[in-house]
């Protein structure tokens, strides 16, 4: 009897470890960095005091090294492509505009910090954010609050989720939602579904990031 209590005392502790894992920031960051291209679903609700009620949209999503692309599907087909440097816009009737960066700070802000993050760029991420990270029973969270002055007049948090679990000797990490809160208290919150990782762009996908 004594044999068997101690035996599931163990077993509740091993288990009760295993569910309580937690990773370290730069194993997040490691374990972000292995995709090339992390594809998947969103839904996005856009919540602010001059809206009667938020605006939600949904559709397909694109994370490079290079820039993020929200392939919009509800309730209008559009695209838009945000790298460091330009935006692509593409409209239902396929009519693309090229702006600069600079143009949509806030979108410009959200593409080059996932960017930074898939890239397992630390340094930089926390040069432009101050960062608080955490991790309990698998679920991260990571707060940023911009440094620069210019943004924190728009952007006051970017707030992202998500789970990771050992698989082997790798760690399995995943990005499901996001949140950013702008200076005037606009929410615009995404969730992210249905991931899946490959190593290049297809033809099709190369285009909304091209500036031709």
């Amino acid at each position: 009897m004594k044999k068997k209590f101690l035996f599931l005392v163990f077993n509740f502790l091993f288990l009760s470890a295993a569910f309580c894992e937690e990773f370290s920031f730069d194993e997040i960051c490691s374990g972000l960095v292995k995709n090339e291209i992390t594809c998947g679903s969103f839904t996005q609700e856009k919540k602010s005091a001059s809206l009667k009620r938020p605006l939600k949209s949904s559709g397909k999503y694109l994370i490079t090294k290079e820039g993020v692309c929200w392939k919009t599907e509800k309730p209008f087909n559009t695209i838009l492509s945000v790298t460091e440097n330009y935006i692509v816009q593409i409209d239902s009737y396929g009519n693309k505009n090229i702006t600069d960066g600079s143009s949509n700070e806030v979108f410009g802000c959200i593409a080059e910090t996932l960017s930074s993050l898939f890239k397992g760029s630390r340094e930089k991420l926390e040069q432009n954010f101050t960062v608080d990270f955490s991790c309990k029973d698998k679920i991260w969270t990571m707060a940023l609050e911009p440094k620069d002055k210019t943004i924190s007049l728009i952007l006051k948090n970017i707030f992202l989720e998500g789970t990771a679990e050992n698989q082997g000797e790798a760690v399995f990490v995943q990005l499901e939602k996001m949140k950013v809160v702008q200076e005037n208290d606009d929410l615009i919150e995404y969730e992210f579904a249905n991931q899946i990782y490959k190593k290049e762009l297809s033809d099709e996908e190369k285009e909304w990031f091209s500036k031709n």
